[in-house]
């Protein structure tokens, strides 16, 4: 058998070491209000509507990622759930907040963990690399090429709990590309997980592994990006709300190329 390692510190796995990861901490699962036989409902769907796997539904308290260590857990991973806690609570349900720069590297370096350690729990493909997992361990922060962005729903219900997760879909190519070749790596090495947690929406978005890429929304004034562009510091409620829900914030993250690497 194949010794396993933490997804974090790469310690080796075994007996007491091993620890069982609320990815949805228990403090987020007594906010939404979400019980022991509540049960989440994961449908993953693609940016045309097609069902890519059949649905998986788990209890609330079932989530677990058994692949980190008891020593990460206990210690900068539960560290990080407190300095945290009180901001989603508030960002979620849309009280006044003014957020200084820590607080916001903060977000943005929980954010990725959650939603990363979700991907690979849940029966979606694994999207997230293992060099990101331990990119987190050593800077305390999301790795490059990855951004972390907020958005608000104002009409939305305060125990509202939702995900979804796909690779980045909307590209604009130069017209003399191999845009079926391109698309297939683009499939293959990005990534789009957004998470709804009452009227806050989370997202990562992790650019292409391949060429020189920039976002083609930038100019949207309706999602807060909070990484890598770490605000010194920014007010909750935005100014202006998102107009759409989670479905259409995860499809609103668009890629153009620049320069391309052939294999």
């Amino acid at each position: 058998m194949l010794e396993k390692f933490c997804l974090f510190c790469e310690l080796p796995l075994s007996g007491r070491v091993r620890a069982k990861e609320d990815v949805l901490p228990k403090w987020l699962l007594t906010h939404l209000d979400l019980k022991t036989s509540d049960r989440l409902r994961g449908v993953h769907m693609s940016d045309l509507g097609t069902r890519h796997r059949p649905p998986r539904v788990q209890g609330a308290h079932t989530i677990l990622q058994g692949a980190v260590c008891e020593k990460c857990n206990n210690q900068w991973m539960s560290d990080l759930e407190t300095r945290v806690g009180p901001i989603i609570r508030a960002l979620s349900l849309g009280h006044p907040l003014s957020l200084k720069k820590a607080d916001a590297a903060n977000l943005s370096t929980w954010t990725f963990k959650t939603l990363a350690l979700y991907n690979i729990t849940t029966n979606y493909r694994p999207l997230v690399a293992l060099t990101d997992f331990r990119h987190v361990y050593r800077e305390r922060t999301p790795p490059p090429g990855r951004h972390v962005e907020l958005a608000y729903l104002s009409e939305a219900v305060p125990t509202t709990f939702a995900t979804r997760m796909s690779p980045i879909k909307f590209l604009l190519l130069p017209s003399n590309s191999n845009k079926q070749d391109i698309a297939r790596r683009v499939d293959e090495s990005s990534f789009v997980i957004t998470m709804q947690i009452g009227k806050l929406l989370l997202q990562v978005a992790g650019l292409p592994s391949f060429g020189i890429w920039t976002r083609s929304d930038e100019r949207r004034d309706d999602v807060f990006r909070i990484f890598p562009q770490i605000p010194d510091e920014f007010a909750w409620p935005p100014k202006r709300n998102f107009d759409g829900s989670i479905d259409s914030f995860n499809a609103s993250v668009g890629m153009r190329l620049f320069f391309d690497v052939p294999n």
